[in-house]
């Protein structure tokens, strides 16, 4: 996974929120990609020294035909409250939007911390047209002032199809919540697939010790191929 032939570049969005970008030259837009960061973070600002994979899924993605962008939801600090980073991804989303390079048709993709919020996402901005989550967790862990909201009270909302990709063996998301949220997807007749692989958690991350090569093989597959059929239609 390697963005060296893309395009990547840092900029600020409204309010000064720092993003990334990463594509591919081309002479015609193509669709867009909304990428949402696991717990680590981007760029120079972030609360773990664990290395940060969303640059390299970023250049992969890019080097597939899609224009990434990814948001800095650390730039205010290391605790997150929804409000404010929905806003935030809404500055990327409308810069998307806004970009000539960017086809009419843009997705979310989020990891763990990321996933959840991707799922949120795709409940509160009906302009995307797909949603992967990474082994995000349906349920909060409880609700808060910060997380008023479960994702997945308000799937009724969700406007596009889903995807959510799960590691069987995640101590931290129960298969319980994984069987929840395809069963009430299912319930309301929203297009969705949730897949779960003999992994843990982060097995997509191939910088982390919890990376499962296989699962994340076939997941990337899933992905692209899900992302194809809502993105390029």
């Amino acid at each position: 996974m390697s963005s060296t032939s893309a395009e990547t570049a840092w900029i600020d969005l409204p309010g000064g929120v720092p993003a990334f970008t990463v594509h591919l030259p081309a002479s015609e837009p193509r669709p867009g990609l909304l990428l949402v960061h696991d717990r680590v973070g981007v760029g120079g600002r972030r609360p773990y020294e664990e290395p940060q994979h969303l640059f390299d899924t970023a250049g992969d993605l890019a080097l597939q035909g899609y224009v990434c962008l990814g948001v800095d939801l650390y730039h205010r600090g290391f605790t997150l409250d929804d409000t404010r980073v929905l806003q935030d991804l809404g500055l990327g989303l409308e810069y998307l939007k806004g970009w000539s390079a960017v086809s009419e048709r843009i997705g979310v993709v989020g990891f763990c911390m990321g996933g959840r919020i991707a799922l949120l996402a795709a409940t509160h901005y009906r302009q995307l047209a797909a949603c992967v989550d990474f082994y995000g967790r349906p349920l909060n862990k409880e609700l808060s002032p910060r997380q008023p909201e479960h994702p997945l009270d308000r799937l009724n909302r969700v406007g596009c199809p889903v995807l959510g990709l799960f590691g069987e063996l995640d101590d931290g998301i129960p298969l319980e919540q994984v069987r929840k949220l395809d069963a009430e997807l299912t319930q309301l007749d929203k297009p969705h697939r949730v897949v779960t692989y003999p992994a843990g958690h982060a097995f997509y991350n191939h910088l982390s010790p919890a990376y499962h090569r296989e699962s994340a093989r076939r997941a990337r597959e899933e992905m692209l191929t899900f992302l194809a059929a809502a993105l390029n239609s």
